[in-house]
This record gives structure tokens, sequence and C-alpha cells, in this order.
């Protein structure tokens, strides 16, 4: 992803993107989905393999708000900043 011409970037720890894999796992189990298939829930984008956990692909926030309206789940934004483009 070429962050210098995103609006919106998602900028996830380690930990975080580990907790967001396993809320995303389960809610996929929940709902009688196979989680280790995240392309099965023809989200309209093909997700890479490790997402979202691996470094060099990070989430967008278009692609978490498709996740989270195919799983019935919330996004909860817990801090923002605002910078300015390079």
């Amino acid at each position: 992803m070429n962050e210098r011409n995103e609006i919106v970037v998602v900028d996830l720890s380690t930990s975080v993107k580990m907790r967001i894999f396993e809320q995303i796992s389960s809610r996929m189990e929940t709902m009688g989905h196979d989680p280790a298939n995240l392309n099965s829930l023809d989200l309209g984008f093909d997700v890479p393999q490790g997402w979202p956990i691996d470094i060099n692909t990070a989430p967008t926030m278009s692609q978490l708000v498709v996740l989270a309206n195919k799983l019935k789940m919330r996004i909860t934004v817990l801090d923002i900043n605002l910078a300015p483009l390079e």
C-alpha cells in the first residue's frame, strides 16, 4: 500500500493485528464460515495470505468496514491522529 496517497491509514501494532485476527476468526466460526478462508466471504477484494497479521499486508479502513459488515460486527476507533499528507 502506498501510504503517501491514502487519506485513512490503519496503523496497527502486531498485538492489535493478532487481536483483530482472533475476533474475525471467532466470529466466522460462530457464523458457520471457515476462518481459514476469508475469501469465502465474497468481500469484493482478495484477502492476501497472512492478512491482517502480515506486516506487508496492512488492512485498509475500507477493507475493515466491508469485513465488519459481512460479519455483522462493529469497528470501534479508540484513538485518531491527523497529519499533513507528504
